[in-house]
């Protein structure tokens, strides 16, 4: 059978900050890794030992595994489909991570410029759309690549869209379109540049994915196409891009269901001129959020975002010219969000979609199957909002039950067997999105908090080297900002004949807890390994200038304060920017400490005769989770189970009513969980030849780490390790060369490594 089949399910969850929490895991049954970000699908665990772990310097054998998980479901429902699902394309499409298909989604969240197919996330992808054409797939690689560390461009063929990316010395062609690579006869996949010099032949490649253009007529128009080159993108020419992180954090109350079927038909996909809804192929989420309130319980204090004038009371929480905000979040597209809430006095509702930027009332409204010509739900098409209660009264309860849209490609089914079932501890900074409006220079003006060097105009901002834009994130009064994602779309205004490909020609990212105190945290990977003979090949269209989202994930705050701020600096040529998507992760805590919580874990599917219906509960209490260090494995054993089972569902919850009493005799996280990292000073420093740099991790799981060397401009010269690594010591070289290959010139430099949130810095000298 073709499909690579893995007979285990696996909940996992990472820790790389001192706090952490029970968090919504992601569920692994056909595919090995992680999809619920980019830089954690390259963990790779014990279950899986034939999965090639993640080497940066080199992930040839991880990137050629990873597109064939991906390409597994890369079917053409008119012609090929694999036997997992006896021919029948909507099991097909409802159990893979990505298919081929001709519908167009309008992807929302709101003020997304609303074309077709226009999610670039790959994390988005894969867990929430799971479907499309060549242009949003190859701009999805670009920034799956970009966010890892590695440079992608994108090559416009007669009427293909393609990828590569460079590593090793060299550039590599991967298609998650059309299914396949190709490489020569020591399996080193060829790059784009070979490719398109014997497209011809293309099928006759040493060494092949099994997956390798399955569908036949396809595979005649790629090698038709790859020899005539149109236009090169030095990006993903579409105006979104990578940065989330779709993990997810449960507090004392709440419970997510995600539901291989549609729980209501209604729920519908935003289809474009589209009148017959395929409702059958995606699935959905269902948040709830239902805490008690009262002074004798902790469900308050563990899910609140912001208070002032509040007192919990036996009977609720009374408001005396105070507030209440709770952060109401989803990992995918909302349908709807419901809140219910039970009060007395003068209070008013209100929700905010820009960080409480800005308030409007809360209105309740009936959900619309004829939305696509309708006004939207006000909470439609987000990803998060703050709820706000203010006034003088009480709030006696409240429920929240958000509905999201789910890809059940990112849902798979219990196998029939033993399946092994993990989750591990997890930060717990929370996430909210931000989007400015740029369309106007007032909203631009509004979340802009310093600049130099970029000139709005028209809906974008513009210039040269040395610009920056600085935004600030507002965070809750009473916590700290600890990091920040998300992405900025670029345009480079320079045409092939002018643009430069050089490792200063690029962009940096800065974060910070104020518009002053900024460090680097990323800088984009710059189109330095394109030759100008390349540029050139392509003349018919030349280098074209569309955007390119600058993708980041995660990158920390060194010293988080209630709010943060994040730095968009130019080193290189003319280029335009628009609106970005950001990613605020913040760290709420009301409680004496961060408690380890009970948790309970459902999952329900159909026996194989598709008459049974077939429920297994567990439970762990917080000791349980202390006692193994908060790593949980247990096994779900369902002997008939049915591949194609349409009632899939799997719950995980926090249940509420949990009393202060019982919460305090709870063990706290950080004595579950270690985070330690240490660099050393190289050896020898001052060096002319070779400095042997060393570093330990103590961690508990998979920490992901970067070691990298700097000029004193805050310019990278070279990424020496970009990973996740188990606890241990480390030591790597760097022998003066920079990311091309060119000796650095004599000077002070500096080596900082992250691990987690944690950052490090020490001075190295090179005297030759």
């Amino acid at each position: 059978m073709k499909y690579v089949c893995f007979f285990l399910m696996v909940l996992l969850v990472l820790c790389h900050v001192s706090y952490a929490k029970i968090r919504n895991p992601w569920i692994l049954v056909d595919h090995s890794l992680n999809t619920w970000s980019s830089i954690k699908s390259t963990t790779t665990h014990d279950h899986f030992p034939s999965f090639p772990e993640y080497d940066s310097t080199n992930p040839d054998a991880f990137f050629k595994a990873w597109h064939d998980s991906i390409c597994a479901g890369e079917h053409r429902c008119g012609g090929y489909v694999y036997d997992d699902w006896g021919g029948d394309c909507n099991y097909a499409r409802k159990n893979e991570i990505f298919f081929h298909n001709g519908d167009t989604y309008l992807e929302f969240p709101i003020q997304s410029d609303g074309y077709a197919m226009c999610v670039s996330d790959p994390v988005k992808l894969f867990n929430v759309f799971g479907f499309g054409f060549c242009a949003p797939t190859s701009a999805n690689e670009v920034n799956y690549y970009q966010l890892l560390g590695h440079e992608g461009r994108k090559l416009s063929l007669p009427g293909h869209h393609v990828c590569d990316t460079y590593y090793n010395g060299g550039w590599h062609y991967f298609d998650w379109d059309e299914g396949g690579w190709g490489a020569n006869s020591l399996g080193v996949t060829y790059g784009l540049d070979s490719a398109t010099i014997f497209g011809a032949n293309w099928d006759q490649v040493p060494v092949k994915s099994d997956y390798f253009w399955s569908y036949g007529g396809d595979l005649t128009f790629i090698k038709g196409a790859l020899p005539y080159p149109q236009a090169l993108f030095f990006g993903s020419d579409v105006n979104t891009g990578g940065g989330a992180d779709m993990s997810f954090c449960l507090h004392i109350g709440e419970k997510i269901e995600r539901f291989y079927n549609p729980i209501n038909t209604n729920y519908r996909i935003r289809l474009s001129g589209i009148t017959s809804y395929s409702v059958p192929v995606w699935g959905n989420s269902r948040i709830t959020y239902d805490p008690v309130l009262g002074s004798g319980y902790a469900d308050y204090e563990d899910g609140i975002y912001d208070e002032e004038n509040t007192v919990l009371e036996p009977d609720g929480v009374r408001l005396t010219d105070g507030y209440v905000i709770w952060a109401i979040r989803s990992p995918y597209p909302m349908f709807d969000s419901d809140v219910s809430l039970d009060t007395t006095g003068n209070l008013t509702v209100e929700l905010s979609f820009d960080l409480g930027n800005t308030w409007a009332a809360y209105t309740e409204q009936t959900y619309s199957p004829s939305y696509r010509y309708a006004a939207l739900n006000q909470t439609e098409g987000q990803y998060d909002y703050l709820l706000r209660v203010a006034g003088n009264g009480k709030i006696t309860g409240l429920k929240v039950v958000t509905i999201g849209q789910l890809n059940p490609g990112g849902l798979p089914l219990l196998r029939a067997g033993d399946n092994n079932v993990r989750f591990l501890l997890y930060d717990n900074d929370e996430t909210l999105s931000l989007l400015p409006d740029w369309s106007t220079v007032d909203g631009y003006n509004k979340y802009v908090v310093n600049a130099a060097g970029y000139t709005w105009s028209n809906g974008r901002v513009t210039g040269d080297s040395g610009s920056y834009i600085t935004l600030k994130l507002d965070g809750p009064r009473n916590s700290d900002v600890v990091s920040v994602s998300g992405y900025f779309p670029v345009t480079r205004n320079k045409r092939f004949s002018e643009f430069v490909p050089s490792p200063t020609n690029t962009f940096h990212i800065k974060t910070g807890n104020s518009s002053t105190n900024l460090a680097l945290r990323t800088t984009a990977p710059s189109p330095m390994h394109t030759t100008p003979e390349f540029m050139a090949r392509t003349d018919r269209g030349g280098f074209a200038g569309s955007q390119q989202p600058v993708s980041f994930e995660r990158d920390s705050i060194s010293d988080p304060g209630t709010d943060g701020y994040v730095q968009f600096y130019s080193t290189g040529q003319n280029s335009s920017v628009n609106a970005p998507r950001l990613y605020m992760h913040y760290h709420a805590n009301h409680l004496q400490e961060d408690y380890l919580n009970d948790i309970k874990i459902t999952h329900i599917f159909k026996t194989i005769n598709g008459n049974g219906r077939d429920t297994v509960i567990n439970k762990f209490t917080a000791d349980d989770i202390f006692q193994a260090n908060g790593l949980i494995d247990y096994t779900v054993t369902c002997a008939n189970a049915w591949v194609k089972d349409p009632s899939f569902c799997n719950i995980m919850e926090v249940e509420g009513g949990v009393t202060f009493d019982h919460l305090h005799n709870n063990p706290v996280i950080n004595t579950a969980v270690r985070d330690n990292a240490m660099l050393e000073n190289n050896v020898p420093n001052p060096f002319a030849l070779t400095t042997n740099i060393r570093f330990s991790i103590q961690c508990d799981v998979k920490q992901n780490v970067r070691l990298a060397v700097y000029n004193p401009n805050g310019v990278m010269v070279k990424m020496l390790k970009n990973g996740f690594l188990n606890t241990g010591k480390y030591a790597v070289d760097w022998d003066g060369f920079d990311a091309r290959g060119m000796k650095a010139p004599n000077g002070i430099y500096l080596c900082r490594l992250w691990a987690g949130n944690k950052v490090q810095t020490k001075k190295i000298t090179m005297l030759r």
